[in-house]
């Protein structure tokens, strides 16, 4: 059963547009951040919700997630990410589902520039992104990130 966290907490009743569905599995160390900038975007907050399906964390995922009073909080039996991403999508109540990993950040524009670019092109049904640097991660986790990225732009 979802948790809707505070008087804050996204009313069930509103018109939910879009639903940001983060999978977590023991990411106490950067969730936090990852939900400050999802909660920064400057998409109307009435408008999208932000639901975090903690898939058998066995770290302090869950007390950090409950600090943030506008955000759903599903907890799971560890099953994998997608798993994770899939039971966060059949709890969500937005048109379009955006997918962002515990450990990424979006730019404080991106959940705007999905729905227009989704709203401009009736056909797309679609829209993808690439991993970016992001300054803040250690070294090592920098080093990833770029793999990644370069492995996402040689893809045809």
């Amino acid at each position: 059963m979802p948790h809707h966290w505070g008087p804050n907490a996204v009313n069930q009743e509103s018109d939910i547009k879009v639903s940001v569905i983060m999978p977590a599995f023991n990411v106490e160390k950067p969730i936090a951040r990852t939900l400050e900038a999802c909660l920064a975007q400057d998409f109307p907050r009435d408008k999208f919700e932000i639901i975090v399906v903690d898939d058998g964390s066995k770290d302090a995922t869950k007390d950090i997630v409950a600090q943030f009073a506008d955000v759903v909080y599903i907890h799971q039996e560890n099953a994998g990410a997608a798993a994770a991403r899939n039971r966060g999508a059949q709890s969500a109540r937005g048109e379009i589902l955006l997918f962002i990993d515990a450990d990424c950040i979006y730019p404080l524009n991106a959940i705007q520039a999905l729905v227009d670019a989704l709203e401009d092109c009736h056909e797309l049904g679609i829209v993808s992104a690439i991993y970016a640097p992001t300054p803040e991660l250690p070294l090592i986790a920098s080093c990833l990130n770029e793999e990644i990225r370069f492995r996402h732009l040689r893809l045809p």
